[in-house]
């Protein structure tokens, strides 16, 4: 018998209660005596002639009863409580006298209200007693599905999610943190460090991380790990520095003091490799310094305003290198610090991906490609070179190239070369470019081939950067250099190196072929000027000449004085009779310190071309002073060169040579040393070879440059070999 449920409680088809299509419930009426159903207001039973007996029919007036309510929400409580029992059953709970419960079969839905179909009229059956029987909903045998379990990669995602939280707290806090001086700031960088370490070792301990996702989160600690690391290193090493900055700049320091303090943590403290080549040369400057007190004490003693004022030049070329190089050294301070902030930058970019990989399902997370993938990958080159080389100055230079790269995290060898076609060689070098910013600045040697460099020209800085295990190029760049004439020279310039007037020393030839005949075609003169008793210039080694010319040796100090200026006034003044035989004559052009360049000649060009400006022909005596031994100096007043020479080395006396007094004649020379001999009481401004006092000096230097042509040697400027 089919069974239809309806709100938890069963009708059997045919019971006597069932509901109309309008859902109403009346009564009907069946024969007492045959059981045989009724039509309404009939009388008798058509189908045995009984008497049918009509019921009452209830009272229109009569309400409904209160307890209504009461009793709906008890059947409505009673079918919930069945449709739980139901469900119990169904889902195999409950199951009555320990049978086993018949398979599952789906209800079929009820797609219309049953319908009371009458018995036939011809076989009419007593009316049977309506029965209610409970019977158990099947249920399904299947094992039930159990409830899905977390993955392993899953678990891992919830617990990165975590610790990424704690990283962007630690940003957060370094980010917006307060500090009072670098001290407290290193302090604040190491606990950010700290933080950081530990949360990378946690995301390390991960079990079942996404091998993609592990590799973006090493990536993204080394980043925030090396720009941390680069950030404290910088700061401790700018703790140190400060101190250096304060005994520089302090105004009411001795200079002894300075020099000793300067030495002292130079010495002590250590350089990050990065400004190791600033470094040295800050230190290598102390030298300039250490120059200037002992030529200022000896200045001191003798009075030699000469030696004060070469001195405080020097003093002003340290100021200026070291100078040149505490801003340089501060500027890749700066670029390490950006380079920093932009290995945070690009951890915060992997970051971002990391927190929107871990809200995906376990597929799309282990399958995502990351936007970054930069282990061992140099960041761009950033290049700076020259625009104009003066060859001239070649060997002042500090570079010609500076590069600045960097690898994000992890290390790579390379190897860069650089060449500059018809001025240099090809020069190659390995670098290990490491996760911070490197600094290499090139400076290719000079070309072992003749050059020709009488006339400018443009030409190319060729630069490679390969992988040192591969040779694969990482970058190809070419600039293009202003090369000037061999003669162009320029005055002041700090581009790559620093140029001041004492950079004229570079022009300086003692050891040049012209040079060299200068001086034996000045020997016979010298000859000459002693009737034979000097055969050689000899610097200061001996007043060979001087003694046997002054008379039987029995002198006093004046006459010792009297006796080392005239060795040396021969010497110079056979020198001169020399370039003037040679047939050099002087060039009355413009000549400056101040412009921004100047065309000048070497001193083999001046001798061969027998002409020569005031600068140029000042550079062939000095030259040949040099080459003797001989303590020379360049005076340079406005507009004009001159040379200047100790009398003897330490006597605080000198002569000074107008070089310019050419063409000259030996009688010129004989009538002023005869002059020098007769007459000279401290001063003399016989022209072409003058002697002064120390207060003249005093006031004639006061607008001259004065270089000291020993320097040369210290400074480092030598002539560019062609």
């Amino acid at each position: 018998m089919s069974r239809y449920t309806c709100g938890g409680t069963f009708f059997k088809r045919g019971s006597p209660v069932a509901f109309s299509r309008e859902g109403e419930r009346r009564q009907r009426m069946f024969c007492e005596k045959c059981g045989a159903p009724l039509d309404d207001n009939v009388k008798f039973c058509t189908n045995c002639g009984a008497k049918v007996t009509v019921p009452a029919a209830p009272s229109p007036e009569k309400k409904q009863s209160k307890a209504v309510p009461v009793i709906i929400s008890v059947v409505l409580t009673v079918l919930v409580i069945a449709g739980i029992f139901a469900a119990l059953i169904k889902a195999g709970v409950i199951n009555f006298g320990g049978q086993k419960a018949p398979e599952y079969e789906p209800t079929p839905a009820l797609t219309a209200l049953p319908v009371y179909t009458e018995a036939p009229t011809s076989t009419p059956s007593p009316t049977p007693t309506p029965t209610c029987t409970f019977t158990p909903t099947p249920t399904p045998t299947d094992t039930p599905t159990p409830l899905p379990t977390e993955s392993a990669a899953h678990i891992a995602l919830n617990e990165l999610s975590g610790i990424i939280a704690e990283t962007e707290k630690s940003l957060d806090a370094f980010e917006i943190s307060e500090f009072e001086g670098m001290a407290e700031l290193i302090e604040i960088a190491d606990r950010l460090y700290g933080e950081l370490s530990l949360q990378k070792s946690k995301t390390e301990k991960l079990n079942g991380l996404p091998e993609n996702i592990r590799k973006a989160c090493s990536d993204m600690y080394e980043l925030y790990l090396t720009g941390t690391f680069e950030l404290i290193m910088d700061v401790d090493f700018l703790i140190d520095f400060s101190e250096i900055d304060d005994k520089f700049y302090d105004d009411e320091a001795e200079i002894e003091d300075l020099y000793d303090a300067l030495v002292e943590c130079f010495e002590e403290k250590v350089c990050p490799d990065n400004l190791k080549d600033c470094w040295s040369k800050m230190k290598r400057s102390l030298d300039y310094l250490g120059t200037y007190l002992v030529r200022s004490n000896e200045a001191d003693l003798l009075y030699d305003a000469l030696r004060q004022s070469s001195a405080e030049n020097l003093l002003m070329r340290f100021a200026t290198v070291y100078g040149n190089e505490r801003d340089k050294l501060s500027e890749i301070i700066n670029d390490e610090l950006n380079f920093a902030d932009l290995q945070f930058a690009t951890g915060d970019e992997i970051m971002e991906d990391v927190k929107k990989v871990i809200t995906m399902s376990d597929d799309a997370a282990s399958s995502y490609k990351f936007r970054y993938d930069i282990e061992n990958n140099i960041e761009d080159p950033q290049y700076d070179h020259i625009a104009t080389i003066y060859p001239s100055l070649y060997n002042t230079y500090d570079c010609f190239v500076t590069i600045k790269m960097g690898c994000l995290t992890g290390a790579k060898d390379v190897i860069v070369s650089c060449e500059i076609p018809g001025l240099s060689q090809e020069t190659k070098q390995s670098y290990h470019i490491g996760a911070s910013l490197t600094v290499i600045n090139i400076k290719p040697p000079a070309s072992s081939e003749k050059l020709n460099l009488d006339k400018a020209k443009d030409t190319q800085i060729r630069v490679s950067i390969k992988e040192k295990s591969t040779g694969a190029v990482i970058d190809e760049q070419s600039f293009p250099v202003h090369i000037a004439s061999r003669n162009d020279f320029v005055w002041i310039n700090d581009d790559f190196g620093t140029i001041t007037q004492d950079n004229i020393l570079c022009f300086l030839s003692p050891d040049s072929e012209a040079i060299t005949k200068l001086k034996r075609d000045a020997i016979d003169i010298l000859s000459y000027f002693t009737n034979d008793n000097m055969d050689s210039l000899v610097g200061y080694q001996g007043p060979y000449f001087a003694y046997d010319y002054l008379g039987d040796g029995s002198y006093d100090d004046d006459d010792d004085l009297t006796a080392t200026m005239l060795t040396t006034y021969c010497q110079v003044a056979s020198l001169m009779r020399a370039m003037s035989d040679a047939g050099v004559r002087y060039t009355m052009d413009p000549f400056s310190i101040d412009d921004a360049g100047q065309h000048i000649l070497f001193p083999d060009q001046v001798i061969e071309r027998k002409t020569g400006l005031c600068i140029e022909t000042s550079l062939v005596i000095a030259s040949a002073l040099q080459s003797a031994g001989m303590h020379t100096f360049l005076i340079l007043p406005p507009g004009h060169a001159q040379v200047a020479v100790e009398t003897w080395y330490g006597s605080g006396y000198y002569f000074l040579i107008e070089t310019t007094s050419i063409p000259n004649t030996n009688t010129d020379f004989v009538d002023d040393a005869n002059y020098f001999l007769n007459y000279w009481e401290g001063e003399s401004d016989n022209y072409p070879i003058s002697i002064y006092t120390d207060d003249y000096w005093s006031s004639y230097l006061e607008d001259c440059y004065v270089i000291d042509c020993s320097d040369g040697a210290l400074l480092g400027m030598t002539p560019f070999a062609y």
